[in-house]
């Protein structure tokens, strides 16, 4: 299986398995139609973007589209990560508070948001070790305090 799709599925195990008996789809994700995926992968040399007709005629178009838009994310950020560039594009600060935002429109629509309330402790980490004008990929660092 591919890295990305490896990563994808850990990113958002949700997609691994997701079937509506009552829905009219053909396709849809499960571990079977992930290989298909995979297969159609592998021959447009890992361009989620050329292969994504095939992809979503095997995963369904909302896993396909989540899957490329991932690639598109992993495609702008890998090189500066391994170059450990935190040039700012979106700052950690920017998030922080959009994660804010975020946590005070929940409570008010009295909906759950318990991964919500870990990611903005995690930037909050992220702010008191000084990181609040770099950009969010800079919380990459904040693991290896872990």
């Amino acid at each position: 299986m591919s890295e990305l799709i490896i990563a994808f599925l850990n990113y958002r195990g949700g997609f691994l398995f997701q079937f509506d008996p009552a829905g009219d789809t053909i396709a849809f994700p499960s571990p079977r139609s992930w290989s298909f995926a995979d297969t159609f992968l592998k021959l447009h040399a890992n361009a989620v973007q050329d292969a994504y007709p095939l992809i979503a005629s095997a995963i369904g178009e909302a896993a396909a589209a989540e899957l490329r838009a991932f690639a598109k994310l992993l495609e702008a950020k890998a090189a500066k990560l391994l170059e450990e560039d935190f040039s700012t594009q979106f700052s950690v600060g920017l998030m922080n508070k959009d994660l804010a935002l975020s946590r005070q429109l929940a409570a008010e629509l009295k909906v759950p948001a318990l991964m919500l309330a870990q990611a903005k402790e995690l930037f909050v980490m992220g702010m008191n070790r000084g990181y609040q004008d770099e950009d969010v990929s800079a919380m990459v660092k904040l693991y290896s305090h872990f």
